[in-house]
């Protein structure tokens, strides 16, 4: 009798080995065909255009937040064309960094709309002095907040994310991903709303060309006789168009503002399609400087809303690793990627503070959306993404020029890009039990919470607290952004009913610890890039200490051939 009961605990633990063997990543088995995971070989042309797509969607929130800030701190247009250009090239190197050393994610660094109010806030006690004067007393204000915060910043990706990593189940994942998406409902179709002359016919062409044109290619070439037969002389396969909707939206939509903005700009503003002067303040050929603005100053009022704004921009990030490993066809981040990639976020806020672009970075929630209109999670076409940045953060004309791009425009490319990062956080549903009254009750009450919450600080709050102290900022700040709904999933995944083993495995933790815990596909994904540690090792051995306009010249130079190593 013993020996039977061994022989069936060996079988059964031999199936258990064989699928796990079987079902490696269950994120593959539900993606559809032509798309490509963060690992796959793409060849050089398609990683361009999907490059140039990455950088023509983090294009709009480069331009979108110069253009809050700076009339608020008092700058003109040749200060914004310089802020653009900064925060490109940043965005840039802080991409690169995070693709090589940190999460291993194909996600983009960018701006965050979390450090608007912090920002806003340090700019209060010099609005009595002259714009020019206020902008740059504002700015150097925000560079000695940041550079203190990018420190603390550092900390919670070293002590705070480990934790917080070892908290998420994928009943929690849910209301993070859902609520990082779900939280820039404002930047999507109320920026459509302001021109919807132009925003609603770009929300419609853009959805045709994504989703109907694909389908009715096939149909045509599957079928001799039909009303679509004209299509099958498109070159594109369907794959293609899907892949390159938005090259392919660009030269429809650009000429149609165009006209839009001569019939209707004359009495909607915000339907112009112009260079706001932008054109005429940026520069020709021009790299910032470090500490441009002058040399910080620092304000304990400054720097407590700025260290809330990186604890959210965490938040923040870390939703966005997740869905960008959902679509990059990988297994969920483990912990110690979550820390990786936070501290080097926290580095990107650095370097931010240095240069002096006003605001820290995140991961990009837009560019997140775009693996999954793409459904090609491929890394290097963020790197690619990455060197446009850079390039066009020197060429500050062709920068200028490809910023005119009309916001409502902008609006209507996220309201079709937020949603993939919704659905994304849905997905991992398929690891939890929904007939639990416990996991509906865990995953409505948190998403109802971080939206209500949410919309009623940004209805009621924003105009009246905004600017009057930086306590009321500071929760201001708490109250519009998806970490209380985030922190509510945590705490009530703990203590709601916890303690059984049915209970644990509702949430999904078994299922998903065994995806987490498999070793070669987690060195595969997140393995950091032996040839590039390598050439880091060699250049901080050498005995010769390089003045920063050679530094500078190295990055450069060295940036392609990295680029093709990685």
């Amino acid at each position: 009798m013993e020996a039977a009961n061994n022989n069936a605990s060996q079988n059964r633990v031999e199936n258990g080995e064989a699928g796990r063997r079987r079902i490696r990543n269950p994120l593959i088995l539900t993606t559809g065909a032509g798309a490509r995971g963060m690992n796959d070989n793409i060849d050089w042309h398609t990683s361009i255009a999907l490059g140039f797509q990455h950088f023509l969607v983090m294009l709009g929130t480069t331009a979108l937040i110069p253009s809050i800030l700076v009339p608020i701190l008092g700058g003109g247009h040749e200060e914004k064309a310089t802020l653009i250009q900064t925060i490109l090239l940043v965005s840039g190197i802080s991409t690169l960094l995070q693709s090589w050393f940190g999460s291993r994610l194909p996600v983009v660094m960018g701006g965050s709309y979390a450090f608007i109010i912090p920002a806003i806030s340090a700019s209060v006690r010099f609005r009595t002095e002259e714009p020019h004067l206020r902008f740059i007393y504002s700015m150097r204000a925000i560079q000695g907040a940041l550079l203190l915060a990018s420190l603390f910043h550092v900390l919670v990706g070293v002590f705070i994310m480990p934790t917080f990593g070892r908290l998420l189940s994928p009943l929690t994942t849910i209301p993070v991903v859902m609520l990082v998406g779900l939280g820039m409902f404002v930047y999507g179709f109320p920026q459509l709303g302001t021109c919807a002359v132009v925003g609603l016919p770009t929300l419609a062409t853009l959805f045709f060309i994504a989703q109907c044109l694909p389908y009715l290619v096939s149909r045509s070439r599957e079928e001799q006789c039909n009303r679509f037969s004209f299509l099958r002389y498109l070159r594109a396969n369907p794959n293609e168009i899907q892949r390159f909707a938005l090259l392919f939206l660009v030269p429809f939509v650009w000429p149609f503002a165009v006209i839009m903005s001569t019939a209707y700009g004359h009495t909607h503003s915000s339907c112009r399609v112009h260079l706001s002067g932008l054109f005429s303040g940026a520069h020709g050929f021009w790299i910032p400087n470090l500490f441009q603005w002058g040399s910080p100053t620092l304000d304990i009022r400054d720097v407590v809303p700025m260290v809330v704004a990186v604890l959210i921009s965490a938040i923040e990030s870390t939703g966005t690793f997740l869905v960008a490993s959902r679509y990059g066809l990988a297994t969920p981040p483990p912990p110690f990627v979550l820390r990786r990639g936070v501290i080097w976020q926290g580095i990107g806020t650095l370097l931010a503070g240095v240069f002096g672009t006003g605001i820290g970075f995140t991961a990009s929630v837009e560019n997140a959306g775009l693996l999954g209109l793409t459904r090609q999670g491929s890394k290097r076409a963020v790197q690619i993404a990455a060197a446009f940045m850079i390039g066009f953060s020197i060429l500050g004309k062709f920068a200028a020029f490809v910023a005119s791009l009309s916001l409502p425009i902008v609006g209507a490319v996220y309201c079709l890009l937020y949603p993939y990062v919704v659905s994304g956080g849905m997905s991992f549903i398929r690891f939890c039990n929904p007939n639990s009254y416990r996991v509906n009750f865990i995953l409505g009450f948190p998403v109802f919470l971080g939206i209500f919450v949410a919309s009623y600080s940004h209805e009621s709050l924003l105009i009246s607290v905004v600017g009057s102290s930086w306590w009321s900022n500071t929760v201001q700040l708490i109250c519009s952004s998806p970490a209380l709904g985030a922190a509510a999933a945590i705490i009530m995944d703990i203590v709601v009913d916890k303690g059984d083993l049915a209970q644990f495995r509702e949430s999904g933790r078994i299922w998903w610890a065994q995806f987490r815990d498999i070793e070669d596909d987690t060195t595969s994904f997140y393995s950091l890039p032996e040839k590039i540690i390598l050439m880091a090792i060699l250049c901080l051995t050498q005995r010769r200490v390089l003045q920063f306009h050679q530094w500078r010249t190295i990055v450069f130079i060295t940036t392609p051939p990295l680029l093709i190593m990685s």
